[in-house]
């Protein structure tokens, strides 16, 4: 009878456990007013026009931030410095090159995945170009034979660009021409100073040097690349695995505020926000920004998986890295996929 006793009582507290659990979690997730903290996101933007650094000039489009997610925009001058960055979790979510890309993944070992669209070089968009003096005996790359050519950096695309396109005319690097890295604000006064015979321009610089008249374009990035996805945010797994619903919100107001400054109907307000946010007056946006003279913007935030694909190839196979990344294992398109749906089907 005592063990019959015992086995009751342990049958009614159990009983009364698993209701008041049962209540307490229903009414913890139906109830309408509970909130967690939202998700801190540190995310590396780079200057220009590219549409992340300029998120935060359009608060009332980020419908999600200070909610689910809490957003903190940090400054990059280039990919290659994000990688030790996001090796010891500083970032969240960077922007990278598909060569940094594999320098990430293959030599660092680092588990990040593609995420969504910064910035693609394709037709009849502006392609990142390599100028010399309009008077100059230059008219195709083999005539830069023993002559000084700017690059924006080493170990990235304006470096591989000279590289692979000289390669088509014979010539390698040291031997045959000489190659140095120039800060792009310099590139212009350089090469009328005679201190470089051809010089990589990124198309703010360009468009300001095009007022002076003197340059042209010998060649272009596309001449190498063609299309190219110039860089793509990419972001930890790990971070994905824990916050993919605040990431998937992030991406949806990403989404908005793409849409909103490639409008046509926008742009003089876009110009205007974009010289707010770089401290670079109007007019050196005025003439092309997120139009066909600026680099190509996906409204739908989607990156050229082609291209990554063909990019992660040409890096294998002039042996930057031991094996080539698996595009399919590094990637996840989901969380902008659903976000776009989710976006859409509010309209």
């Amino acid at each position: 009878m005592g063990a019959q006793m015992k086995k009751f009582k342990s049958m009614i507290l159990f009983g009364v456990f698993f209701f008041v659990t049962s209540v307490t979690l229903s009414g913890f997730l139906a109830s309408p007013t509970f909130s967690g903290e939202p998700v801190k996101i540190r995310m590396a933007v780079a200057l220009g026009t590219t549409i992340s650094q300029l998120m935060m000039m359009k608060p009332e489009l980020l419908k999600h931030n200070k909610k689910s997610y809490d957003l903190e925009l940090v400054q990059y001058f280039g990919s290659s410095p994000q990688i030790p960055i996001l090796a010891a979790e500083k970032i969240d979510i960077g922007w990278l090159a598909w060569s940094d890309m594999s320098s990430a993944v293959i030599n660092a070992g680092i588990d990040i995945k593609i995420i969504a669209d910064c910035s693609q070089d394709r037709d009849p968009y502006w392609s990142n170009a390599y100028a010399v003096l309009d008077n100059s005996p230059y008219k195709t790359p083999a005539d830069l034979k023993g002559k000084t050519i700017g690059v924006g950096a080493f170990g990235a695309t304006p470096d591989f660009v000279v590289r692979e396109i000289m390669k088509k005319y014979g010539l390698k690097h040291p031997n045959d021409y000489n190659m140095i890295e120039v800060q792009y604000p310099t590139v212009e006064a350089m090469l009328r100073e005679g201190k470089l015979d051809c010089g990589n321009f990124l198309n703010s610089f360009w468009y300001r040097a095009q007022k002076k008249g003197g340059l042209r374009i010998l060649f272009t990035h596309r001449d190498v690349f063609n299309p190219n996805q110039e860089v793509m945010h990419v972001a930890r797994t790990e971070f994905i695995k824990k916050h993919r619903e605040a990431v998937i919100d992030l991406m949806e107001d990403y989404i908005r505020v793409t849409r909103w400054f490639l409008d046509p109907a926008n742009h003089k307000e876009a110009v205007s926000l974009a010289s707010q946010r770089t401290k670079i007056p109007e007019e050196a946006f005025e003439p092309w920004a997120f139009t066909k003279m600026d680099a190509y913007k996906s409204p739908d935030c989607l990156p050229n998986m082609e291209a990554i694909s063909k990019g992660f190839k040409w890096f294998y196979e002039n042996k930057y890295v031991p094996k080539m990344v698996d595009t399919d294992r590094y990637t996840d398109l989901s969380m902008v996929i659903e976000a776009k749906k989710r976006l859409e089907g509010s309209k």
